[in-house]
């Protein structure tokens, strides 16, 4: 039993065929047509932009952790003092991981000498602003009271003196040393203050040995850090950071191994990726346009194609440019991840082309150009129509994610499929009318010359024999032989046989199971989000830095602000009790969390006056916190906000909590929705954040995106493929067939070390188009075709309906066909008995696998 539908199959089949004899009658039109909209949208270049944001293009649009920022942003604007640990941005800095040569101790007293000229090369080195103005680094960097931040633990520790190392023994995080502070009181005496405190070690030194006292013994890698002053003059700092790495290489070190990483270094990447891409593109084109050409020869020199082959390729190519063009007149911004997008389009672009030559094929070369078109277009037109739908969906659906270099790529794409679409009817159309008239005239393939039918070139020589007589023969013949092509053959007459002995089908559906089965068990693997060195080249020094970072400074993770914003009476036993609550909680996660560098400015408040109770003032509390604590501790005067009327009542607060051991993506997922999940829970208004929580945000997304993106676009597929394909079983088949593949993409590809990015959302996107080009292809024609199974051989004998092979033994009217059907369209299923169905459904089965 089979049942079908024709009720937009062949209307739509009509509407071609008018629209391929319109093409044959006006190729000139349709030629230049094309060319002329694709030199009007090139103009568009000439408004080229590019982003190059990695924050804006690879993170959640509407993740939760930039309202996070927004709240961190609006309490705890930026000051003139900066604080690398309260800033609510990542800042512009540079990064050194420094690791001894030799893996030798980072703390003999030679080594730190050259970690030193590190130091002073940083803090010389001199750049010249638009001005033509000299400025160093102490002209650029983040201040702390008008003096660059420090930032080096391991050098203060030092005293920026090498040969201190000999008498000082560091211990390890934390490292103590003498401090004085004074503070000035309303009545201008001034009291000094001096005491032990620590400095924070643990991301200064990584490879680290302690003895049983804690003390350090060794280590193998240091870490220094430098920050601009944002707000002094980006573009500066930016080039300042840029020639600065540019001039590493010149330092005189030869004791020691550097790697840098600034705030700019993954944008640079994304620079020279696109750099990369470019010759292979070149390459690609030459591999493709020689492919075509190549492939669309066959033994006639009259009926081979190359130079349509090479229009093939063009077609796309101002598919492509049209589509740039067009974008950037309507200012969608150019990223890195749509130099990619060309690469899709060829593929797809071709892939079509191919379909209408084998349909064009298929028809009758002694029948006028425009009748040959009509049935190519009445039919292939049809098929590509269903790819170029889906792919158009898919596209448009990948276009809603939340991901801005998806959104990006998958609109580019989307429309260029659609200028391929719209070329191939027009552009391409009528360079196949050109080769047909070149056909009907019998002349040569390459150089056009007029040729003789072998049957009648037996008196030329054989040079001429082999290399030049071709054409359609004068005698009437069997319209298969017309068009031989040894690959339509082999599939005809070899592979269509293998295929379908019963055997076969066992092995390819045992393979088929084998391949799926592995397949679930790698999806059951998936490990999500990007890894940012992935954007740089195996050979870039930011794979080493990425990898020296995991190995020495994986410890100590992101130092997490807890901010409560609500207006509380903190000098209350009870507000401070519940205060204590929440540093504690987070504290009770010690694998995850640790009070080891976590810092809160009410327990150091609370040493200064232990007294307090709640018959304390109001203004006797703010007047101790403003006036002396705050003088003495002046970075935790950045943790609390007062209202602005009175200046007495405290709306919102922070304390800093160390997240530890977040040396993987999970872990940084599992530390973030932690930390969350403790602030829902509160009953204080609670929000946490840290900058790389932005990124951390990915991993929540990029599952739930990619679902969704997946399931809809599946369902759309399977919708298109229903109304355009007039079998409803065949349309299941080829659903299940895209699962299928789209289940072994994301399997495989886990199994091979690849996480669930969005450049994997990109290429699972893409899959769906592909895969629905092949199955779609073969599930149309398959279904369009009549056929007959011999019961002894098991062979199918294909036949031609509407541009398909025939067996019948002379040439059929074609165009009285496309008008008798152009007569009986139905939109009603019509379900019957047919012989061949039992071959058709395994064939169907093979086909989905």
């Amino acid at each position: 039993m089979r049942c079908e539908w024709t009720c937009i199959d062949k209307p739509l089949s009509i509407l071609f065929a008018r629209l391929g004899r319109f093409v044959a009658r006006h190729p000139l039109l349709l030629f230049f047509g094309p060319l002329l909209v694709t030199g009007i949208l090139g103009t568009g270049f000439y408004r080229f932009q590019q982003i190059l944001d990695v924050e804006y293009l690879f993170t959640p649009e509407h993740g939760r952790a930039k309202a996070e920022r927004d709240t961190a942003r609006r309490l705890f604007p930026r000051t003139e003092d900066f604080d690398p640990v309260r800033n609510t941005e990542a800042g512009l800095y540079v990064r050194f991981i420094i690791t001894p040569k030799g893996k030798t101790n980072i703390l003999d007293r030679g080594i730190l000498e050259e970690i030193l000229e590190v130091h002073n090369q940083v803090f010389n080195f001199t750049v010249y602003g638009n001005d033509e103005q000299e400025y160093k680094f102490q002209d650029l960097c983040a201040k702390w009271k008008g003096k660059c931040v420090e930032t080096n633990p391991l050098l203060y520790a030092i005293g920026y003196n090498s040969s201190n190392i000999d008498r000082t023994r560091l211990s390890y995080p934390f490292h103590q040393i003498t401090a004085t502070h004074h503070v000035t009181l309303p009545n201008g005496s001034t009291i000094y203050h001096t005491e032990r405190r620590p400095i924070f070690l643990g991301n200064s030194l990584g490879g680290i040995r302690l003895d049983a006292g804690g003390s350090i013994i060794s280590s193998t890698a240091a870490q220094l850090v430098y920050y601009l002053n944002e707000d002094l003059n980006p573009k500066l700092g930016k080039t300042w950071e840029k020639q600065l790495t540019l001039g590493i290489s010149l330092w005189n070190l030869s004791r020691i191994d550097i790697t840098y990483f600034t705030s700019h270094t993954l944008e640079t990447e994304l620079e020279h990726n696109r750099e990369q891409i470019l010759p292979l593109f070149r390459i690609t084109i030459v591999l493709l346009i020689a492919f075509s050409m190549l492939s669309s020869m066959t033994q006639d020199w009259v009926r081979s194609k190359p130079w349509l082959g090479l229009l093939g390729v063009m077609c796309a190519g101002l598919a492509v440019l049209s589509t740039f063009g067009l974008f950037m007149y309507i200012g969608v911004p150019f990223n890195d991840i749509v130099a990619s997008m060309p690469f899709l389009v060829l593929g797809t672009g071709v892939d079509n082309m191919y379909i209408m030559i084998a349909t064009w094929r298929q028809t009758d070369p002694r029948e006028p150009v425009e009748e040959r078109l009509g049935l190519t277009y009445a039919d292939a037109a049809i098929s590509i129509t269903i790819t170029t739908v889906t792919d158009v969906i898919s596209f448009a659906i990948g276009a809603s994610t939340d991901f801005p270099s998806v959104k990006v790529f998958c609109l580019y794409s989307g429309v260029a499929v659609l200028f391929t679409y719209l070329y191939q009817l027009t552009f391409f159309g009528a360079c196949m009318v050109i080769t047909g008239h070149r056909e009907n005239a019998s002349r040569h393939c390459l150089t056009f010359n007029k040729v003789k039918p072998r049957g009648t070139a037996e008196k030329q020589n054989k040079a001429y024999w082999f290399f030049c007589a071709s054409g359609t023969p004068k005698v009437v013949r069997e319209r298969d032989d017309l068009n031989p092509h040894f690959l339509m053959m082999f599939f005809r007459d070899y592979y269509a046989k293998l295929i379908s002995f019963t055997p076969t089908k066992i092995i390819v559906l045992l393979c088929y199971g084998a391949y799926l089965t592995g397949a679930i068990w790698g999806c059951t693997k998936v490990k999500e989000g990007i890894e940012f060195k992935t954007f740089a080249a195996d050979d870039s020094q930011t794979v080493v830095f990425y990898e020296s970072e995991e190995e020495f400074f994986s410890h100590f993770g992101p130092k997490i602000q807890i901010i409560i914003e609500e207006k509380m009476n903190y000098w209350e036993p009870a507000i401070q009790r519940d205060y204590r609550s929440l540093f504690d909680e987070f504290l009770s996660h010690s694998d995850y969390f640790d009070e080891k560098n976590s810092e809160c400015w009410l327990w150091g408040f609370l040493k200064l006056a232990p007294n307090f109770t709640k018959n304390t003032s109001s203004g006797a509390f703010t007047n101790l916190l403003k006036n002396r604590y705050f003088s003495m501790e002046e970075r935790y005067k950045q943790d609390v906000v007062f209202d602005a009327k009175k200046g007495t009542d405290i709306i919102a607060t922070r304390f800093f909590i160390q997240a530890i051991n977040i040396n993987s993506s999970i872990r940084e997922r599992r530390m973030m929705e932690l930390a969350r999940n403790i602030a829902e829970k509160s009953n204080l208004s609670v929000t946490v954040y840290h900058p790389a929580f932005i990124y951390y945000d990915q991993y929540l997304s990029v599952i739930p995106n990619t679902l969704m993106n997946l399931g809809i676009a599946w369902g759309a597929m399977l919708l298109v493929s229903l109304l355009f394909i007039p079998n409803p079983i065949s349309s299941f088949w080829v659903a299940l067939s895209v699962a299928s593949i789209e289940v072994g993409v994301i399997g495989y590809v886990t199994l091979w070390d690849v996480r669930l990015d969005y450049t994997t959302m990109i290429n699972l996107i893409i899959c769906i188009g592909f895969s629905i080009d092949f199955s779609a292809h073969m599930a149309y024609v398959f279904v369009s075709a009549e056929g007959s199974v011999d019961a002894t051989s098991d062979e199918m004998t294909p036949k031609k309906s509407n541009g398909h092979v025939e067996n019948d033994q002379k040439p059929p009217d074609y165009g009285s066909t496309v008008e008798n059907e152009r007569k009986v369209p139905t939109c009603s299923g019509k379900c019957f008995e047919a012989e061949e169905v039992p071959e058709k459904r395994n064939q169907l089965w093979v086909t989905w696998v």
